[in-house]
């Protein structure tokens, strides 16, 4: 049996009974033992046991020598047969309370238990509905507190036995009282009475509500029962009490079906009667029964004991208390192991050897068993259902070895719950998954000791962080190119993947409406090695070979760094048809949107760029270059009037008077004619820049005099909030031809 309770507390039975004619208080409990000795084919043969308790400090009269007991017809009510049973050496038996924790007042608490048993074989005829056996007496203790009438309340103890043509069986049997079955106010207790079953039949256990006399003892201490099954008045419970409220506190009390662990959370102080029932199960038919009606006290006298300690990866503060909740961040496909240390310690902090405790990992979503690192098992064996278990480089401490014990026999052991004895360990070792990306996953970590005090719990919330892997890709662009019209410009887009060799790394621009294959410029192959590689890539590597070169749509991608290159030849189409685009977005022109900077008063577009990995959970790095165009403006200041061709240096030649600036060879479109004094047209041009040294188009000197010059056209450019006006120049002129 086994109790774990939380200090000093006590759960008295106490027995007392009378003769047929005489009504005794302070009746505590009871139970019976039915024994098959002899299977016969017509009748068996049985011993009969019954225990009884009494409470030896308040109790009025003395354990009777004999009691009378009756045995019935399951489903008739007949009597089958009466049995007077014997109390043992004629004397009952004070039991043994206490334990390391407490030892109850002898004078205040003392139970007395009785055990009777026949002196020959009780012989049953077979009996297809079986039959129950009962025993009667009065009364219960009138200090219960869970009861209406406790005073008044007989007790009925009660046993069902299958037909003896069913085979060879016993009732199971509750064993001796336990010496150690109280409560401790304010705790979680639980206790385990040491059911067995001779047969080896299956066992379900309930609490169910005591049952009361019957009407009157008609044979001997005994009368047969009426109605349905248990065919017995159950007693009344008082105002707020229930068979699922038995006592006040949280959690209400109990009782595992498999186990028969009790557990309650007494709240207040005072005697509490409950009784249990074990079912006997044989190829999962109910074959029979048998009940222990009892009393349990509450007293609060306890003490508190420090629960487990849970620590994970050594995770205490400077005072030495580890948190009970533990949050740790991972990125994709990192590994990660935690070593998990718990056990139970005593006021000083040592470690007690000799402690039991259970602990048990529950989780959602995160793969406990798959990440579960089984220890090492030593050649040292401890016990015939232990053993000697170890972890090598312990917390990642080269060369900390750990050792412990692991009791294999968990049987007894609430469900999911293993045992150990003092302390223990675990590793657990996890790789993040890459479809744990942005997923947290929590496991919970249960573990609690049992003891003379009770049941003492610890829990530990522990949450792993998935996070993306942060960026390993090394982008190599210039983020700013001025440029100028009618002259290429080629750019050279590199990536690395910094700590990944064997990664497939790629590049995808993306520009908008920019036509970028028309720019795109591809590698060259080497024949030799089946190599993509370009020649003087970015000014700074001679060649840039690619491995597994591939492009793919607009992506473009090899093994650990990859290259692009791509040209632009900014003419006047290019500028116009990308003003177009941002002024009209549905042109169709299928070029960069360009746009202008009042502040700088420049054209400008931006140019952008993903780099990404093959590798999970890996991040996209992505990035722009901004290429600037310097506007163009041109003016000129009075047109000149006079020149002298004659070759001096000075003057030689007839030309605009261009102010700062150049012409904007986008817009600017100019028709010049020049003519004689008598209408004959000397010379012609449509460039703005044009010079004419006073000569004829087949070369000859034209002479001195005055000559009509007539332009049309327009030169030059004012810009105003990315708004071009055009100089417009319309003038007819006469200049002076002058020849030293």
């Amino acid at each position: 049996m086994k109790i774990f309770l939380s200090r000093f507390l006590i759960i008295f039975f106490a027995l007392f009974f009378a003769s047929e004619s005489t009504f005794a208080t302070h009746i505590v409990g009871g139970d019976f033992k039915v024994t098959m000795t002899n299977n016969g084919a017509s009748s068996s043969d049985y011993d009969i046991q019954l225990r009884l308790y009494r409470d030896d400090v308040n109790g009025l009269v003395n354990m009777p020598s004999t009691v009378t007991i009756g045995i019935y017809q399951i489903g008739t009510n007949i009597l089958q047969t009466t049995k007077v049973l014997y109390l043992d050496n004629n004397t009952g038996t004070i039991v043994p309370l206490g334990d390391a924790c407490f030892t109850p007042n002898p004078f205040v608490i003392r139970v007395e238990e009785g055990v009777y048993n026949s002196l020959t074989s009780t012989v049953l005829p077979n009996f297809a509905m079986g039959y129950y056996i009962q025993y009667q007496t009065c009364c219960r203790n009138a200090s219960v507190t869970n009861l209406a009438d406790p005073d008044s309340d007989g007790i009925s103890i009660f046993a069902i036995i299958p037909d003896p043509a069913f085979g060879q069986n016993s009732s199971p049997d509750f064993g001796n009282y336990p010496n150690d079955a109280y409560f401790c106010l304010n705790s979680t207790n639980s206790f385990i009475w040491p059911v067995t079953d001779p047969d080896g039949d299956s066992l379900v256990f309930s609490l169910v509500q005591p049952l009361n006399d019957g009407n009157g003892a008609t044979n001997g201490n005994s009368t047969a029962g009426t109605g349905a099954y248990p065919f017995y008045p159950t007693c009344i419970y008082a105002a707020g009490y229930s068979l699922t409220s038995l006592g006040p506190g949280t959690p209400p009390m109990t009782i595992n079906s498999v186990t028969g662990e009790i557990f309650g959370s007494p709240a207040i102080i005072g005697n509490f009667v409950f009784a249990v029932r074990a079912e006997e199960f044989r190829n999962g038919v109910k074959i029979g029964e048998v009940r222990r009606d009892v009393q349990y006290a509450v007293e609060p006298l306890c003490t508190t004991v420090t629960p487990p300690f849970i620590s994970i990866n050594n995770d205490v503060d400077s005072s030495g208390i580890s948190s009970d909740t533990l949050s740790i961040d991972l990125y994709v496909s990192d590994n990660f192991c935690f070593d998990l240390e718990f056990g139970v310690k005593d006021e000083f902090g040592d470690i007690i050897d000799t402690s039991k405790m259970y602990l048990k990992l529950t989780s959602n979503n995160f793969d406990l068993t798959g990440s579960f690192v089984q220890p090492n098992a030593d050649t040292v064996s401890v016990g015939s259902n232990n053993t000697f278990l170890s972890y090598y480089n312990w917390e990642n401490i080269s060369g900390d070895t750990v050792f412990f014990n692991l009791d294999t026999n968990n049987s007894g052991v609430d469900s999911g719950y293993i045992e150990f004895t003092g302390y223990g360990y675990f590793r657990y070792c996890w790789q993040a998954p890459c479809e744990g990306i942005d997923s947290t996953f929590y496991i919970l970590i249960d573990a609690y000791s049992k003891d003379c005090s009770g049941i003492n719990q610890s829990q530990k919330n522990m949450s792993v962080n998935v996070q993306k892997n942060p960026p390993i890709v090394f982008f190599d662009i210039t983020d700013s190119i001025s440029i100028t019209l009618d002259n290429e410009i080629c750019i050279d887009l590199l990536a690395t993947d910094t700590a990944n060799i064997d990664d497939t790394l790629a590049i995808r621009p993306s520009f908008g409406n920019f036509d970028f294959d028309s720019a795109y410029v591809p590698p060259l192959l080497n024949s030799s090695n089946g190599e993509y590689y370009y020649e003087n890539f970015n000014d700074t590597i001679t060649t840039l070979s690619m491995v597994g070169f591939s492009d793919q749509g607009n992506i473009y991608s090899a093994v650990q760094t990859v290259g692009l290159r791509f040209c632009l030849f900014p003419d006047c189409d290019f500028l116009q048809d990308g003003l177009s685009e941002f002024t009209n977005p549905d042109s169709n022109k299928n070029q960069i949107a360009i746009q202008f900077d009042s502040s700088s008063e420049e054209y400008y577009f931006n140019l952008f760029y993903d780099a990404f990995s093959t590798v999970c959970g890996s991040d996209t790095v992505s990035d722009s270059t901004k290429f600037t165009l310097k506007r163009k403006e041109g003016r000129f200041k009075d047109i000149p009037n006079v020149f002298s061709p004659d070759g001096d240096g000075t003057n030689d030649v007839y030309t605009l008077n261009l102010e700062s600036g150049v012409q904007d060879p986008c817009y600017d479109v100019m028709d010049i004619n020049i003519y004689n004094r008598w209408g004959q047209k000397v010379y012609n041009s449509n460039d703005v820049n044009f010079e004419w040294d006073g000569k004829l188009k087949n070369g000859k000197d034209c002479g001195e005099g005055s000559y009509l010059v007539i332009i049309k056209g327009k030169y030059g450019s004012t810009y105003s909030e990315g708004v071009r006006e055009p100089n417009i120049v319309e003038d007819e002129l006469w200049i002076q031809l002058f020849r030293k």
